[in-house]
């Protein structure tokens, strides 16, 4: 099943913070906000580029021990993505908020702190998306966009691409994959990622339009 469910979001979301967004995948949501650069303090300070500080929080308590492998993940791939060289001894905050859980939950976060960044007119060398995919081994089918139901049954990953050549600049996966099966991940998850970059300017779009 390669069909990704219809997504919204809200741009400038909140009205405290320098970007933010709350995006939809299906019934799955989360809110995104970002503030910075703005000055560090002494001890996270980095005389060579700008500290990157992630805040991750779940709807409820029971899932928070996956809590900080959430954060540092996205904050590798905003490190990687962000031109922090351009603003040392300096610090970003961007925080997420589980508002529902339907699956891909890691996906909607990381494409809406994009979205967060794009609205902070923060200065970035790339864009990024995350696509989710998990793997029925009864009939030898991937699904993209996988519900809570689905993710709960199937081994899945999801994987995180830029926008120039749709390269992967992270993964994370909750069980382990053989290496044929994370190729056909791989081939299927590229093309969609393709798609959400051209969803993003209609996300935006969609975004402006709501009073």
């Amino acid at each position: 099943m390669l069909e990704i469910r219809k997504s919204s979001c809200r741009l400038a979301f909140l009205s405290k913070s320098d970007g933010s967004v709350k995006l939809k995948h299906g019934q799955t949501s989360v809110v995104a906000a970002v503030n910075g650069p703005l000055d560090v303090k002494i001890i996270k300070e980095q005389v060579d580029k700008m500290n990157v500080d992630i805040i991750f929080k779940y709807k409820t308590e029971s899932k928070a021990k996956n809590q900080r492998t959430m954060e540092k993940l996205i904050q590798q791939i905003c490190e990687c993505s962000v031109l922090v060289k351009n603003f040392p001894r300096t610090n970003l905050t961007i925080a997420l908020q589980e508002l529902e859980d339907d699956g891909s939950l890691l996906a909607c976060c990381i494409n809406a702190t994009c979205l967060a960044l794009l609205d902070a007119c923060i200065p970035m060398k790339q864009l990024f998306a995350a696509v989710s995919v998990c793997f029925n081994k009864v009939d030898d089918t991937i699904t993209i966009d996988p519900t809570l139901s689905q993710e709960s049954q199937y081994p899945g990953v999801t994987f995180v691409f830029n926008n120039g050549k749709f390269n992967v600049i992270a993964m994370h996966s909750n069980s382990f994959l053989s290496k044929e099966v994370l190729n056909k991940s791989l081939l299927q998850a590229r093309e969609h990622a393709k798609l959400m970059f051209d969803s993003y300017r209609d996300l935006i779009k969609q975004s402006h339009q709501i009073v």
